[in-house]
């Protein structure tokens, strides 16, 4: 597999964790919409903390799209994950590119499950 492309289908969904929310500086979203099964939120990547433009079609300049889907189930981020891979080749300027899959590790406490993030390259709004 290329250094820049996404897991195939027929491939292991590979994601990584991220360290606990609680231990990290979140940046402030600066928009966002909640829906019945996610959140989405949109940001504009750090110059100096990310190298986006291998990945989007305008590197730093385009935002990007983090949608937390509110359910913990893995098997339930398992197929909105292979909807995107499926979608992501398309070369629709509606439709958002998918870059990359994450989870949060929920807490200590057996009820905290854990959140599950697909980050996106924002569409070009028309």
């Amino acid at each position: 597999m290329a250094e820049d492309s996404h897991p195939r289908q027929e491939e292991r969904l590979v994601i990584h964790a991220v360290a606990s929310e609680s231990t990290q500086v979140k940046p402030k979203p600066i928009w966002y919409y909640e829906g019945g099964f996610s959140q989405v939120s949109f940001y504009n990547p750090h110059r100096d903390q990310q190298n986006l433009k291998r990945y989007t079609k305008e590197g730093v300049e385009r935002q990007i799209a983090v949608k937390r889907l509110k359910s913990g189930s893995r098997e339930d981020f398992e197929k909105e994950y292979l909807m995107f891979v499926k979608l992501t080749p398309s070369p629709s300027p509606h439709l958002a590119k998918l870059l990359a899959a994450y989870e949060i590790p929920g807490g200590a406490s057996s009820s905290s499950r854990p959140q599950y993030c697909l980050m996106f390259e924002r569409p070009i709004a028309t």
